[in-house]
């Protein structure tokens, strides 16, 4: 249960090149890893449910805006299908992100522009 907690853990901080773009498809990942399993015992559901905390209180907190900007630039991801569609609340995220996706990147890409005037 915890191997791919450790291993995602590892790959971002051991990687060479830059991971901006997978630090949101590795929380997911491992959201999806952290998923109540059928007839398991109660310490281990126990366990998950910590888990899950312990990578909402952490990881998630973690995300801003950067690294959903350059998730989205990623070919790999730029659809964002690693995000959940299971719930009304998950669509609702993907639409207000997409849409907040577009001011960031504006706001980036202005940002940009005012310092190459600048100079």
């Amino acid at each position: 249960m915890t191997k791919s907690v450790k291993e995602a853990f590892e790959a971002l901080e051991k990687n060479s090149e830059p991971t901006l773009n997978l630090v949101a498809p590795s929380y997911y990942l491992l959201k999806g890893n952290l998923q109540p399993v059928h007839g398991e015992s109660l310490s281990a559901a126990l366990f998950r449910a910590k888990l899950q905390k312990y990578l909402d209180e952490k990881f998630w907190s973690s995300i801003k805006a950067l690294h959903w900007m350059a998730c989205f630039l990623d070919p790999t991801f730029k659809s964002l299908q690693f995000l959940p569609q299971t719930r009304r609340e998950d669509a609702k995220f993907k639409r207000d992100l997409c849409r907040d996706l577009d001011d960031w990147l504006l706001a980036e890409v202005t940002a940009v522009q005012q310092t190459l005037a600048v100079r």
